[in-house]
């Protein structure tokens, strides 16, 4: 957890003190951000325990924004971090 909060501080560019779990399932979970001073932020950050789930939702998403007559929700990006490989 403390790995996602410092990549999203780094992507958003401000401090996360800390992120608060609102929505569990098995392929994803949902987080609340509060900035450093413990307030909530007006944004939501969704982790996807599969590499290039989170592209492929993006990309949904975009698509149903422009042809949708409802609001959907904005993606402003996509981060994905990998852990290092080993060699040999």
């Amino acid at each position: 957890m403390e790995q996602l909060r410092s990549e999203l501080a780094l992507v958003l560019g401000e401090a996360v003190s800390r992120l608060e779990t609102i929505s569990e399932q098995a392929q994803s979970r949902l987080y609340a951000l509060y900035d450093d001073h413990g307030r909530p932020m007006p944004l939501v950050a969704k982790y996807f325990r599969h590499q290039g789930r989170a592209a492929l939702e993006a990309q949904k998403l975009t698509l149903l924004s422009h042809d949708s007559l409802i609001a959907v929700p904005a993606v402003w990006c996509s981060a994905s971090s990998h852990p290092p490989m080993r060699c040999c």
